[in-house]
């Protein structure tokens, strides 16, 4: 090895070491929430059991967690952040943040309007439509959690933001902490004379809420 071969080797450790350290606190933190997400559902199981409110509950909340995995954490973030790295490697800092911005503005929008046709459909189902007491409460819930949708994907788009940015830990950390919100608001819900219909409305409404405050935490 060359004199003049050390100082890139110098260079370039401490960003491996950053990436390790990265890695590390995404690996910690992800297994940390598999593990909470886990007691959150024997938690909402311990609520409901095995009822029509549970399945309602569940299924209604799978669909914004599905949107998630192919809008925030699918196909769209990894096609965006090697464009946001190079963008920045080329014109710098300030002009990948304003590709991020451009995305993330479009991407809020189209969502939004998606979701907002959903509810009107949504909607007009519940009204016209012939529907079993079952089949009614898993369409409230949906519509009631929708907006969860365009606020998940969107906190997910700028957590790929902050991993381009090298800033691994709030990303990863966000699942940790919705998934404790969201057994703390099992634990409340339980202290309250309620029906088991009227903790599922507030209980997506929470999860509504926890969107807002993910989305708004970065």
């Amino acid at each position: 090895m060359t004199d003049r071969d050390e100082p890139a080797d110098d260079k370039q450790n401490p960003r491996a070491g950053g990436l390790f350290s990265g890695l590390r606190i995404v690996s910690l933190c992800t297994l940390l929430s598999r593990v909470l997400g886990f007691i959150r559902e024997t938690a909402i199981a311990g609520l409901w059991g095995l009822s029509p409110v549970s399945d309602a509950f569940v299924g209604a909340f799978r669909i914004p967690n599905l949107a998630r995995a192919l809008f925030g954490e699918g196909a769209l973030s990894a096609a965006f952040t090697p464009l946001f790295v190079r963008e920045q490697e080329q014109h710098g800092r300030d002009a990948a943040m304003r590709l991020a911005s451009s995305v993330f503005i479009w991407l809020g929008l189209w969502l939004t309007a998606l979701v907002a046709v959903a509810e009107l459909v949504l909607a007009a189902t519940i009204w016209l439509a012939p529907l079993s007491a079952e089949l009614r409460l898993w369409l409230a819930l949906t519509m009631l959690m929708l907006p969860y949708l365009p606020l998940i994907c969107l906190t997910a788009q700028m957590g790929a933001v902050l991993n381009a940015l090298g800033r691994f830990a709030w990303p990863a950390l966000l699942p940790v902490l919705f998934n404790v919100s969201s057994l703390a608001a099992i634990w409340i819900l339980q202290r309250f004379d309620l029906t088991a219909e009227v903790q599922a409305h507030w209980l997506a409404g929470f999860v509504v809420l926890t969107g807002f405050l993910q989305l708004a935490a970065p």
